[in-house]
């Protein structure tokens, strides 16, 4: 996580105060072998960190977890958004399946 805008950040445009929510990016490297960017938001972080910390947490028990994190009223909602997060994850190549069970 960024307090600037890193990925806007040129000879253009420097920032000159922080930004009100941080800047979170994936950087990664698609099957073509292309650096890309990702602009994402906290939720979509902590999804990521935790996959990436337990590789046999299914998606369902990461987002649960979020949810309890979050003490969110009704965690399915929480559930079903992050089930479409996984899924663009997917397609942009950032992760390679959605274990959601």
């Amino acid at each position: 996580m960024y307090e600037y805008p890193v990925h806007h950040i040129s000879e253009s445009f420097i920032p000159e105060a922080k930004s009100e929510a941080p800047t979170c990016l994936v950087v990664y490297r698609n099957n073509q072998d292309q650096v890309k960017f990702m602009e994402i938001n906290p939720l979509t972080a902590r999804l990521l960190h935790l996959l990436a910390e337990d590789t046999d947490l299914s998606g369902r028990d990461a987002l649960l977890q979020i949810a309890a994190e979050m003490a969110h009223p009704d965690p399915e909602v929480i559930v079903q958004g992050g089930l479409s997060i996984l899924e663009q994850l997917r397609q942009s190549e950032i992760i390679l399946g959605t274990n959601n069970n």
